[in-house]
């Protein structure tokens, strides 16, 4: 979708087992793509998580567009990647995993090919959900094991440094806003900033049970002092005029932070759920159930209401029509 289109809508899709890189890719063709539409879409599974076998959830370079009410399941790279994008808006939309470790729920981090333009490109109110423990609770216990030892290495992350350490340099993303999104489950790190500028990223929290976990894995470089997981990291050293809540913790060097891997089995995983598990306490959507739903069960009792009713008025105008039929026939015999 998109190239030197505008004003698309993309609605009420299942795109899911992409060939490519994405499920669903709104390009920017020469820079003239706007105001497209994504939303209340059902995205995923898309790629799986071994090595270069990723694929995005969604993945908007169109300017000017709106990504909402998306519900994204196991996507392996991003869940939602903005390239750039400037003037867009994303929110309202959840991203969760179940089998597969995701390496970033929503990423601010390709300077290609916007040249790092994120300017008025906002992300808020989006919930994230890690991975969750998949042993069963016993009294007492907050944390469990997981199957397959998924977690969503970054929830939410700023800045070209933070994916691809210093392949673009000095560049950096430039002028967007992160407000007000949800994060739950296990993660390495719930956000993670570096090499940006003018950004606001304010107001987004923790929810339900948490844990931050990883470590180095092989594709960590040697001089790469990768920060201990936690729920809000920045290196300060590559961020400028922008604004950050005061929970985030400064790290000496937030390059390739995604070179992490999960622990390999252990009580790591919190309890809890996502938007597949009918069992967890959080809200879920509407989901589908054996039987008739009480939308079609009143359906039906108003059907059978206004057969009653035609019956009746048939039966008292057929019985008009008879009597007087009769009464004419009796005139005609006499």
């Amino acid at each position: 979708m998109g190239g030197d289109n505008s004003g698309q809508l993309i609605e009420y899709v299942h795109s899911f087992d992409p060939r490519g890189w994405s499920c669903l890719h709104i390009a920017e063709g020469t820079f003239k793509c706007s105001n497209n539409t994504v939303q209340n879409n059902d995205i995923g599974p898309c790629g799986n998580d071994a090595f270069q076998q990723w694929s995005d959830g969604v993945s908007m370079s169109c300017m000017n567009s709106l990504v909402r009410n998306n519900m994204i399941n196991n996507p392996t790279d991003g869940g939602i990647v903005l390239f750039g994008s400037p003037g867009t808006l994303v929110e309202n939309n959840t991203i969760w995993i179940e089998n597969n470790t995701l390496l970033g729920g929503i990423n601010m981090v390709d300077y290609e090919p916007w040249k790092g333009n994120y300017t008025n490109t906002v992300v808020r109110n989006n919930t994230i959900r890690g991975g969750f423990a998949t042993s069963s609770e016993l009294p007492g216990e907050k944390d469990g094991t997981n199957t397959n030892d998924v977690i969503i290495k970054i929830g939410i992350a700023i800045g070209p440094r933070t994916w691809f350490g210093d392949e673009y340099g000095s560049n950096v993303s430039d002028s967007g806003t992160v407000l007000n999104n949800l994060l739950t489950g296990a993660f390495g790190y719930a956000m993670a900033m570096s090499s940006a500028r003018n950004f606001t990223v304010e107001g987004n929290a923790l929810f339900g049970n948490t844990s931050f976990i990883g470590a180095r894995g092989p594709n960590c470089t040697a001089d790469d002092a990768v920060p201990a997981p936690a729920a809000f990291v920045v290196d300060q050293s590559s961020v400028a005029l922008s604004t950050e809540q005061i929970d985030f913790q400064n790290v000496s060097d937030g390059d390739s932070l995604t070179c992490i891997l999960p622990p390999d089995g252990g009580d790591y995983w919190p309890f809890g759920g996502n938007p597949a598990n009918p069992g967890t306490a959080q809200s879920q959507p509407a989901t589908a159930s054996h039987g008739l739903s009480g939308g079609a069960k009143g359906g039906i009792a108003v059907g059978v209401i206004l057969g009653v009713a035609a019956v009746v008025a048939a039966t008292y105008f057929i019985r008009r029509w008879a009597l007087r039929r009769a009464a004419t026939g009796g005139r005609a015999t006499y």
